[in-house]
């Protein structure tokens, strides 16, 4: 089924689809950065990279594709949030499975450029 992105009225009764990617595209997760950019985490099932994309004007245009991780994805474990008290634009932190070990990778850069880390080091 891909991934879909809706918006919806603040009682969550109204949901209007914004966005929808093909069905390679995978696990997705989504937050919100302090300025109030988009940034969605996903696995790209036939690369089989971790990816994100971003969106400045509520889900109508996306960014193209930053690799997160570009080799080996665990599917089915991902996650994306943000933390607006670290650096000088929030860090944003992806988790995720890789040879049975959770790792994580950050970005205090809005999602440009990530460093990662391991958590079970």
């Amino acid at each position: 089924m891909g991934i879909r992105f809706y918006t919806g009225n603040a009682q969550g009764t109204d949901w209007t689809l914004i966005k929808e990617w093909s069905d390679d595209k995978t696990y997705p997760a989504v937050t919100r950065d302090k300025d109030g950019r988009f940034h969605l985490l996903y696995v790209d099932e036939v690369t089989e990279q971790l990816e994100t994309i971003y969106s400045d004007d509520n889900g109508a245009n996306w960014s193209t594709p930053a690799v997160v991780i570009d080799t080996d994805i665990e599917v089915g474990d991902v996650g994306i949030t943000y933390n607006e008290d670290e650096g000088e634009d929030g860090r944003l932190i992806a988790v995720y499975w890789k040879s049975e070990t959770r790792k994580y990778a950050y970005s205090d850069d809005r999602g440009e450029n990530w460093t990662i880390g391991d958590v079970d080091a």
